[in-house]
Order: C-alpha cells, then structure tokens, then sequence
C-alpha cells in the first residue's frame, strides 16, 4: 500500500514538474515603457539554448499629458530591447523592434545565464503597455 502511494505520488511530480517546464517558453508578462530602470522581464538561457526570441503583443501607446490610450497597430514602433546578464551587468546593444520581424526580436549566440529584457521608447510623450513573451532556442 505505501509503495502504491509512492508510486503514486512520484507519476504525479514527474508530470506537473514536466508540464512546468514545457510551459517556461512564451509565458505573456505585462510591460510599460515607464523610463524607470526597471527590469521588464528576467529568462534564463542555458547551455544548450543560446539563442532568445522576444515579442511584443497587444500593445497600447498611452499619452502620458491626457491619459489617452489607443491600441498601437502601425508599422512605426519606435521600440527597442536590450538584455542585461544579471550576474555581469553586461548588456547587449540595444536592438529595434521595429527591424525585420515586426514586434520581434532575436538574441542569437547568448553566454548561459540569467538576463533581465529591458524595453525602451524614443517617444518621451508617450509610454507604451502590452505584454512580452520570450522563447529560448
């Protein structure tokens, strides 16, 4: 009876600890442009995946004067990312979203660690809000 249980339990680990995992890529994490030095999203990379996806979705350009928010559908994103290795403090240049894949863009070649994506705009009267995925390669 215990060893059934064991058993049991340990079916029921290795399922939610798999589905966890399968599930670290893409998770959507909200975001603003606020200029604050903050962080807008922390991923790992490892050692065998050293290549990192960032997109931006449902985004909303906010006038910061009125309040006013419209859904930012264009094909002008003044946007741009950086990841920092949140051991080193070393940063990659900061790369456009608006290059290639709209709304996209990839780090290729990354050293295994922990990186913080930081979102920054070029519009300082306005911020932008929407959520950032990540998928590492």
């Amino acid at each position: 009876m215990k060893k059934s249980i064991f058993l049991l339990l340990v079916g029921f680990l290795l399922i939610f600890g798999f589905s966890t995992q399968a599930s670290a890529d893409n998770q959507s994490t909200w975001f603003a442009t606020e200029e604050d030095s903050r962080w807008n999203m922390t991923m790992k990379i490892t050692g065998t995946e050293k290549d990192m996806q960032i997109n931006l979705e449902d985004l909303w350009k906010v006038n910061k004067a009125t309040g006013e928010s419209i859904y930012y559908a264009s094909d002008f994103l003044p946007l741009d990312g950086r990841l920092c290795n949140a051991s080193t403090g070393d940063c990659t240049p900061y790369e456009s979203f608006q290059d290639d894949n709209f709304g996209t863009i990839e780090f290729t070649n990354m050293k295994p660690g922990t990186y913080h994506l930081e979102i920054i705009d070029w519009e300082p009267e306005y911020t932008y809000q929407g959520y950032v995925s990540d998928k590492v390669n």
